[in-house]
């Protein structure tokens, strides 16, 4: 079991090392899809939605749905 834990972490460090190292070549990069491609990783989400072409919201934004399913269901089938 410790040996399966080691190998995860190794693969783990080895996935953030290639992490590590393709931002750097996107940095020094000056292809502009690397360039969005790093500022897409490094960005906030309100940045992330500005530079989006097409952003949809997908949230309630906090409120609640309350639609019981078989009225749901009743409505669709009429």
């Amino acid at each position: 079991m410790e040996k399966l834990e080691t190998i995860k972490r190794a693969i783990d460090d080895n996935k953030i090392i290639t992490k590590h190292s393709l931002k750097a070549k996107w940095a020094e990069s000056d292809n502009p899809t690397l360039q969005i491609a790093l500022f897409k990783t490094i960005c906030s989400e309100e940045e992330r939605r500005q530079l989006s072409q097409n952003y949809n919201d997908h949230t309630t934004n906090g409120k609640e749905i309350n639609i019981p399913v078989i009225e749901w269901v009743k409505s669709k089938e009429e």
